[in-house]
């Protein structure tokens, strides 16, 4: 009876640090596209998001986003389950945005990764380390830019926790 008491509250304390552990993927994702995008429709599952593209273009011009505040000074991990079946790449970023000055504002935070996703289904890890917003009015945005990929894309399981890494972390973040 300890030992299942034990293993519940190690459950609980684990789902506890995941700080996407209420994200829901239909209401939080939100998907901007330029018009040569705007065949493109997105499919929710419970806990997934999948899309096709039939060519490529800018990275940016098809984005998934999802708005997310994050300690500065902070490190953190990101994991994210990727199923694709096409070819190109995609970018990962945590990023701040916004209107400064002259006009729009969008500068790293920590996080750009680019990968190249596979048919078979892949656990992607990120450590990264949160930098200071240039502006206080910035908000900040975990990105998937999938303007670079042509094909069918299911991302799903995405986690983020502090991490307790202890080695360097490069300005763009570690795979790890």
């Amino acid at each position: 009876m300890f030992r299942f008491i034990f293993l519940l509250c190690f459950i609980s304390s684990l789902q506890a640090d995941d700080l996407f552990r209420k994200f829901d993927v239909k209401r939080d994702w939100r998907l901007a596209k330029k018009s040569e995008f705007n065949y493109v429709g997105v499919k929710y599952g419970k806990n997934s998001v999948s899309l096709g593209t039939k060519h490529t273009a800018e990275p940016h011009y098809l984005t998934l986003s999802t708005e997310k505040e994050l300690e500065v000074g902070q490190i953190y991990e990101l994991q994210i389950s990727i199923k694709a079946k096409g070819e190109g790449n995609l970018s990962i970023l945590y990023v701040g945005k916004g209107e400064m000055g002259s006009g729009a504002v969008v500068h790293p935070r920590g996080l750009h990764v680019r990968i190249s996703p596979q048919e078979n289904e892949k656990v992607y890890r990120f450590c990264f380390k949160v930098t200071k917003k240039k502006s206080s009015n910035l908000k900040s945005f975990f990105q998937v830019m999938l303007g670079g990929y042509k094909g069918e894309i299911r991302l799903s399981d995405i986690k983020l926790v502090k991490s307790k890494h202890e080695g360097s972390i490069p300005p763009k973040g570690l795979a790890l």
